[in-house]
C-alpha cells in the first residue's frame, strides 16, 4: 500500500438485498469484508452487518443465511440466552434475564462465507446492565465463547 492509498475513498458496493456496503480490504485479501447496516425485522431496528466477502459482493448463500437467521431468530435466542446468563454470572452471581428484549439490544452480526454446513459467525448485543456489549461466537446455531466489552 502506497502513501496515496491512505487517501482513497473506500469502495462502495450496491447490493440489492443488503443495500450500500463499504468494502474493507486488509492486507490479506482472504480477510476482506463488507460493512453496512440494515433493518433486522425480529429486533425491530437497524443493525450493523459485517459480511465476509470480496468486492464481488455477498453470495446468495449469505443472503439465505441472513434470511434464515431472521426467520429463526427466536430459536437462536433460546440457545443464546442461557449462555449469556452463564457468562454474566461470572460477574454477578445471581444474575438472570427477566425479559431479554427489554434488557438486551441486538447491535451487529457477521454474515460468514458459507463454506460448510455449520458456519462460524458472531452476534453482538448491548445490555442495559452497565452498558456491556456481549459478542457471541456462534457455530451454526450453537453459541460458544463470549467476549465482554464495556
Amino acid at each position: 500500500m502506497g502513501l496515496f492509498d491512505l487517501f482513497k475513498k473506500p469502495k462502495k458496493i450496491e447490493d440489492e438485498f443488503f443495500g450500500t456496503l463499504t468494502l474493507i480490504k486488509p492486507g490479506d485479501p482472504s480477510k476482506a469484508f463488507l460493512s453496512g447496516a440494515g433493518y433486522f425485522a425480529p429486533a425491530e431496528k437497524e443493525i450493523e452487518h459485517l459480511i465476509e466477502a470480496s468486492e464481488q459482493g455477498p453470495s446468495q448463500s449469505q443472503r439465505d443465511f441472513y434470511l434464515d437467521l431472521q426467520r429463526n431468530y427466536d430459536q437462536y435466542l433460546l440457545k443464546i440466552i442461557p449462555r449469556l446468563e452463564e457468562e454474566f454470572r461470572k460477574y454477578e452471581e445471581n444474575f438472570s434475564i427477566k425479559n431479554f428484549r427489554e434488557e438486551f439490544s441486538l447491535d451487529s452480526l457477521t454474515v460468514p462465507r458459507i463454506t460448510r454446513e455449520t458456519p462460524d459467525w458472531e452476534i453482538s448485543f448491548t445490555t442495559i446492565h452497565d452498558g456491556h456489549v456481549f459478542t457471541i461466537q456462534m457455530t451454526g446455531d450453537a453459541p460458544g465463547d463470549i467476549t465482554l466489552d464495556g
